[in-house]
């Protein structure tokens, strides 16, 4: 599977969990909202899963950067972490709404973009 659809899939089975949770949206994501003015060690815990995610996703990203897919000039790092903050906030969105639309248009928006 081409990078760029690799990612597009990841977040395709992320959004159907949300979807079979009746749209709690990202765990992590709520966990961090609430608790991270709290703890430290939570703070830290759950940035460190989001840097995680974001470096394999730049793997995708390198990827498709290398078969010519995106432009050769795109900070691939700086673009991974980009897709997990907006991901963030259109789980937010996508919660309050009970709805997939958020978080499909953002993806959308993101793939035609890099």
């Amino acid at each position: 599977m081409p990078p760029l659809e690799r990612i597009r899939s990841f977040f395709r089975q992320v959004e159907q969990s949300y979807r079979q949770e009746g749209y709690l949206g990202c765990l992590m994501g709520g966990l961090g909202q609430e608790l991270s003015g709290i703890s430290d060690v939570f703070r830290e815990k759950i940035e460190w899963c989001f840097s995680s995610i974001a470096q394999r996703l730049q793997l995708c990203l390198d990827a498709a950067k290398e078969e010519g897919a995106i432009a050769p000039d795109v900070d691939t790092a700086r673009m991974a972490d980009l897709l997990v903050d907006c991901w963030e906030g259109a789980a937010l969105r996508s919660r309050l709404r009970k709805s997939p639309e958020p978080l499909a248009a953002m993806l959308d928006f993101y793939l035609r973009s890099v």
